[in-house]
């Protein structure tokens, strides 16, 4: 996809760490923050993990959650 779309940035880290600090630091930082979703479950409230949902309401960033 970079090839796709150069003028896009894009950048890939590898960080240590609880994963709600993590996303929620990187997400102050970013202007996107994109998430995948396992879409398992019988419930559509627990089709998103506590990652996730935790992103969603304290990340200032747009957030993409994706399959």
């Amino acid at each position: 996809m970079r090839r796709r779309y150069p003028t896009v940035e894009v950048r890939a880290e590898a960080v240590i760490g609880h994963p709600y600090r993590v996303l929620a630091e990187a997400g102050v930082r970013s202007r996107m923050v994109v998430l995948g979703a396992r879409g398992k479950g019988g419930f559509s409230a627990l089709r998103l993990g506590s990652v996730t949902r935790y992103v969603l309401h304290h990340v200032p960033a747009t957030v993409a959650v994706v399959r």
